[in-house]
């Protein structure tokens, strides 16, 4: 509604004016203010490169972390449309976004910085690059707004902007699609944001932004994976600008000149990649609510569409079908496996489709898929060696570790026996939900998840028989006495039950891991995450770790949830891929798979 609008640029521009000044030191200062930024030497130009050495221009400030006296400078012409810069330290020891996460874009062949749409330009002492249209000359990006900073835990660079700027994107969101341009913040952190408030950080995190001008469109990809606040603002009605403040990683960006919205749009694809292609199905009419009582309420929604002469494409279902709200289970006696597999039966008969929700958190319990999970050692661990525990639905859970190297493995047969088309749950596409993480009912620092789980899972409906006949669902839909065909027989889902496993010893550190000496739970600065800025939620003041996995928490090959929080909800795509592009997760058809985050 329109009259809604208002209220929401409001609420963004109140929480943003409330991260801004956080930043402030106790007598009014900008703690940035002092540092130096570098100065370029031992610059080397190619036909489609340049290369420099970045040192520390003077005292180290040290605001919020140890200035890195080294850095290196990559730039690369991709594309006639492309550029690629990179600030990293000289080491190489500083988080960078895992190639396998994220596969780097490769350079087109016979490019040339001359021929280019767009042109890197820089200036040595201090340092400061922009990035210029070749034929009007137009400033499309100029770092020199501000002094570059690269510490150990945070990352500035501001460049500057023409005034009251139409900027899109940096999702995810609920604020003006047009962004704000004064006073405001988007903090990328993923957080379990029900409800979609304004002016908070929500489930995605997407850093990139599309400028459109009079005079053409750009578009500006940040690939970092830290926990960040970009800030819109300007310095009293002038000096328009856009800065990044990340908790780490490198300075990582791609640049593609458009000039139009469509053509940015297909050169950003180029960078991160197309989308998989989706099922025609997948464009129908879908229904889709938590909440159902069993599998007769499931059965009657479905039965109702039809009767009321309404489409329907495909019938989703929450975690009600769930045994206590645990990952890989049917609740035996409101969604037995017979029921689930004859409403799938049901609805492919009338060429309709199926779509269940799947969580990450597997339950701290008594059932294959954690005894499984403990074999191959696949969950995320604490320093001594035992899972991190956290809760959710089911109650205390335990979390996979999705750089573990024997994870896909473990998943894909989770999958492949809870559905399976001949004896298992036959559906056409999955949800994925939960995946944050969130850990949603324990804050901070969590250490008694058990004290924090009481209460969950919830109580679950009453058992009840078929209310009412349901022309075309077998008996056991039906009330007594109503004719009906008896359902097909098949096997029930089993899964062996093994011992827990001694604890395996990590892999040895690497390159490209992340500082030593970090306080991964408490980095100095503090970006305007929703569940540390929220009284009730941060009691213990837990900042970027509230509502979700410990920061401090290290995955089997070295690297730190504090840099791979934001990549939780994208690691178990890899896993289901296979599945989903060569037919859906059960069946031949493309399959569709769909996150929360």
């Amino acid at each position: 509604m329109k009259v809604a609008l208002p209220l929401v640029l409001a609420a963004a521009a109140a929480v943003s004016a409330t991260s801004i000044e956080y930043r402030t030191t106790s007598n009014g200062g900008d703690p940035l203010a002092k540092c130096p930024g570098y100065k370029a030497s031992n610059v080397k130009t190619g036909k489609s490169s340049l290369t420099a050495d970045l040192k520390l221009a003077g005292k180290a400030c040290n605001a919020y972390g140890t200035d890195l006296e080294s850095l290196t400078l990559e730039v690369e012409y991709q594309s006639d449309d492309r550029i690629h810069v990179k600030i990293a330290d000289a080491a190489n020891s500083v988080y960078q976004v895992p190639e396998s996460v994220f596969p780097r874009p490769k350079a087109e062949a016979n490019v040339k910085s001359s021929k280019s749409n767009i042109q890197f330009k820089y200036k040595s002492n201090p340092f400061s690059f922009s990035i210029v249209r070749t034929k009007t000359g137009e400033v499309l990006f100029d770092s020199s707004a501000a002094s570059i900073v690269f510490e150990s835990q945070y990352l500035r660079l501001r460049t500057k902007l023409p005034n009251n700027p139409n900027l899109y994107g940096l999702g995810e969101h609920s604020d003006s699609f047009r962004l704000n341009t004064t006073a405001y913040v988007r903090t990328l952190w993923s957080q379990d944001s029900y409800g979609i408030p304004a002016g908070a950080n929500l489930y995605g995190n997407h850093p990139v932004y599309y400028d459109h001008r009079t005079s053409g469109s750009h578009g500006v990809f940040f690939l970092n994976s830290n926990g960040m606040d970009i800030k819109i603002d300007n310095t009293n009605g002038k000096n328009q600008y856009l800065e990044y403040n990340s908790l780490g990683g490198v300075l990582d960006f791609y640049f593609v000149a458009g000039p139009t919205p469509v053509a940015v749009a297909q050169q950003y694809a180029e960078v991160v990649g197309l989308p998989a292609m989706m099922p025609y199905w997948g464009l129908g009419y879908h229904n889709c609510r938590y909440g159902y009582q069993d599998a007769f309420d499931v059965a009657e929604v479905i039965h109702n569409y039809s009767v009321a002469a309404i489409p329907l494409e495909t019938m989703w279902t929450d975690i009600d079908y769930m045994d206590r709200r645990r990952v890989f289970s049917l609740d035996p006696e409101r969604f037995p496996l017979s029921q689930m597999q004859a409403i799938n039966d049901y609805l492919h008969a009338h060429d309709q489709k199926q779509i269940v929700m799947v969580d990450p958190a597997v339950a701290y319990q008594d059932y294959p898929p954690y005894h499984s999970g403990v074999a191959d050692d696949i969950f995320l661990k604490r320093d001594n060696g035992s899972e991190w525990l956290g809760v959710v639905w089911p109650g205390v859970s335990v979390f996979p570790d999705w750089f573990h190297t024997g994870v896909q493995d473990w998943w894909n047969s989770e999958f492949a026996s809870f559905f399976s088309a001949t004896d298992g749950v036959n559906i056409d596409g999955l949800w994925i939900d939960m995946n944050e993480p969130s850990n949603f009912p324990c804050n901070f620092p969590c250490d008694d998840p058990f004290a924090a789980a009481v209460g969950y899972p919830p109580e679950a409906p009453a058992v009840r028989s078929p209310p009412r006949a349901l022309p075309g669902f077998p008996c056991d839909f039906q009330p007594a006495g109503t004719p009906c065909t008896v359902s097909k027989e098949r096997r029930a889902i089993e899964a062996p039950v093994v011992a827990q496993n001694k604890v395996v010893e990590r892999q040895a550190a690497g390159q490209q891991l992340g500082l030593p000496g970090r306080d991964l739970l408490y980095p100095k600065y503090a970006i305007h995450n929703k569940a540390a800025f929220t009284t009730e939620d941060n009691a213990a003041g837990g900042g970027i770790s509230n509502h979700t996995v410990n920061t401090d928490v290290i995955h089997q090959n070295g690297l730190a949830m504090y840099d791979t929080h934001n990549l939780y909800g994208t690691t178990p795509s890899p896993a289901l891929a296979p599945r989903l592009e060569n037919g859906s997760v059960t069946t031949s058809a493309r399959g569709l798979a769909t996150a929360s985050p």
